[in-house]
């Protein structure tokens, strides 16, 4: 397809597709910006493999789980107010989920 934008090509690199809602402006349901750095982590091996391996743990398809993994990783950026992390510390972020889900503390 001709002309598609970035937005197009990171949905077709996440597995999923594009959906735009629109919503009140003021109904606090903005979902945080994505970084730049991060939309580049996610065409990593290191995140694919990662979302692979949780895919079976969380009962979900690979592309559901990148999905949710991308606006994780988003919120921690905004809640720690930093859009400039580098690779390597996307990778230690995305590395404690994992330890997470399959170590929960009881």
């Amino acid at each position: 397809m001709a002309g598609r934008g970035g937005l197009d090509r990171l949905a077709d690199a996440l597995g999923t597709r594009l959906s735009v809602t629109l919503a009140d402006p003021d109904s606090g349901t903005t979902e945080p910006a994505v970084p730049p750095s991060l939309l580049r982590f996610i065409q990593t091996r290191h995140f694919h493999r990662e979302a692979g391996r949780l895919a079976p743990l969380l009962g979900e398809e690979p592309h559901q789980v990148r999905a949710r993994l991308l606006n994780a990783l988003a919120a921690v950026a905004h809640g720690l107010k930093r859009d400039d992390l580098a690779e390597r510390d996307w990778q230690r972020l995305l590395d404690a989920i994992p330890l997470i889900l399959a170590h929960p503390s009881e």
